[in-house]
C-alpha cells in the first residue's frame, strides 16, 4: 500500500516535525529555496514529494496487482469507502466500524477524529491487521493515534512557498495523473 498526500502539505508537515524536534532553524521559505536551488543536493523535504519517481521504482519491483495507492485526503474525508477498498485489496472481510468518535471535553485526554478510529476497531481485528502489516499499523498508530502534546509549530505556509512548491511538483503530479490515474486536481 502506498499513501500519497498533497506534496506541498507533506513538505510543510515534515518541516513542522523537524522544527518540533528542534532539527530545523531556517524558515520554511528559506529551506525550500535552498533545496530547490541546489539540484545536486539530496532534497530532504522537497524530494520526497516527487511521487511519480518513487512509484516508478515501486512498480519495477512489484506487480501492479500487488500495489494499492491511496490518497491521504480519501482516508480523512471518505473513510468508510476507503477502508472498504483497503479491506477488499487485502482480502479481509470488511467490518463496518464507527468513524464518528465521541469528543471528550477534557483537552488532550484521548485521540479525536480519525485517531479515535483505532480504538473503535475490535481488538481482534487490530491484531489481525497488525499480523498482516506491522509496518503500516505502526505508521498509522504513530501518525493518527499518538497524542500530540508537543508544542504546535507556529510556522505558516506562506503564499510564495506554496507557489514555488506547486510549480516544482507540477510535472510529477501530471505524471501521477496520466500514468497512474491519480487525481491530483485538489492538491495545492
Amino acid at each position: 500500500m502506498v499513501m500519497l498526500r498533497d506534496p506541498v502539505e507533506r513538505a510543510f508537515s515534515q518541516y513542522g516535525m523537524k522544527c518540533s524536534k528542534r532539527n530545523e532553524r531556517r524558515s520554511f521559505n528559506r529551506l525550500i529555496k535552498e533545496e530547490l536551488a541546489n539540484e545536486k543536493k539530496l532534497r530532504s523535504i522537497t524530494g520526497r514529494g516527487l511521487y511519480s519517481e518513487q512509484l516508478d521504482r515501486v512498480f519495477k519491483l512489484f506487480k501492479k496487482e500487488n500495489i494499492q495507492i491511496i490518497r491521504f485526503e480519501d482516508i480523512t474525508t471518505r473513510t468508510h469507502e476507503t477502508l472498504e477498498n483497503i479491506f477488499s485489496f487485502l482480502n479481509i472481510d470488511y467490518e463496518d466500524i464507527e468513524t464518528e468518535v465521541e469528543q471528550n471535553t477534557t483537552p488532550d485526554s484521548r485521540p479525536r477524529g480519525i485517531a479515535g478510529l483505532y480504538y473503535k476497531v475490535p481488538f481482534g481485528f487490530r491484531r489481525k491487521f497488525y499480523d498482516i502489516s506491522p509496518v503500516l499499523t505502526e505508521f498509522l498508530r504513530k501518525k493518527f493515534i499518538a497524542n500530540k502534546r508537543a508544542k504546535v509549530n507556529e510556522a505558516v505556509l506562506d503564499v510564495e512557498s506554496k507557489e514555488m512548491l506547486s510549480e516544482f511538483y507540477k510535472e510529477s503530479n501530471e505524471i501521477l495523473r496520466q500514468k497512474y490515474g491519480i487525481d491530483t486536481s485538489k492538491w495545492i
